[in-house]
């Protein structure tokens, strides 16, 4: 297994992560994510079964849930911990009402689902830690039914992040899309959309009182939308797709 896949071994490190999420910065970051994602699953217009590489805690897909912008879930994850965890919250979220979702163990490496059995794979901040990303794209591609399309983001080494030289064990190592490209283009998926976030946000999230919080996100909403400095944007999601004819790319302003 990957390095990064065995943090949340156990059910206090499982916890430690999930407290991290929920809290108030965790919040605004998960906002940021499901805002970014949803206005990519739009191009694609689908709400059918989506599979979560790396579900966790259920902290990010459960509000793209209550976002209504996927009516199916399947959350697979390689920590029985994070899963346990993912089925508390997913009883606490949800309550009476229980959504279609399915927690699933298993590695993205070798994803457990039979050929073209989904229309869409989300992927939120696990690309970024996988040595192999090759090997991860053409699974998903495998898994991808003709009309199928993945959602994933990765740390930008052009950002201000990368500048100043954050831990990569906290991070992730950073990468960009040129280098993301011929991995993407070798299992047969097709780059479709882009959405930039976190201009400042990640930079500064972890150093700030919480009472500044939401000033910071809408500083970062505005300067984000700026050309000229969306490149330098901590987080970017990709929407991709199998190789068919569908709309051309389009770049999205995302706070």
């Amino acid at each position: 297994m990957e390095p990064y896949s065995k943090a949340y071994t156990s059910i206090s490190k499982a916890k430690k992560y999930i407290e991290e999420r929920v809290s108030l910065r965790g919040l605004v970051v998960i906002e940021t994510e499901v805002k970014a994602v949803s206005q990519l699953m739009e191009k694609v217009n689908s709400k059918e079964v989506v599979v979560e590489l790396g579900i966790g805690s259920g902290a990010f897909g459960f509000n793209l849930m209550n976002n209504k912008s996927v009516n199916n879930y399947i959350g697979l994850d390689s920590s029985l911990a994070m899963l346990s965890m993912a089925k508390k919250n997913l009883n606490m979220v949800f309550r009476s009402l229980k959504p279609n979702v399915d927690l699933v163990l298993g590695d993205a490496r070798y994803l457990p689902f039979k050929q073209a059995s989904f229309n869409g794979v989300i992927s939120i901040r696990l690309i970024s830690h996988l040595s192999n990303k090759y090997v991860v794209f053409k699974e998903v591609s495998r898994v991808l039914n003709s009309r199928g399309f993945m959602v994933f983001d990765y740390y930008d080494s052009e950002s201000l992040l990368a500048l100043i030289g954050a831990q990569k064990e906290k991070r992730g190592d950073f990468t960009n899309l040129k280098e993301l490209q011929g991995c993407i283009n070798d299992a047969e998926l097709s780059i479709r959309g882009s959405a930039s976030a976190f201009l400042l946000g990640l930079t500064l999230y972890d150093k700030i009182p919480e009472i500044l919080l939401k000033p910071l996100k809408l500083f970062d909403s505005l300067f984000s939308q700026l050309p000229f400095l969306r490149r330098y944007a901590t987080r970017k999601f990709v929407l991709i797709t199998k190789n068919i004819d569908v709309p051309a790319p389009q770049t999205l302003k995302t706070s």
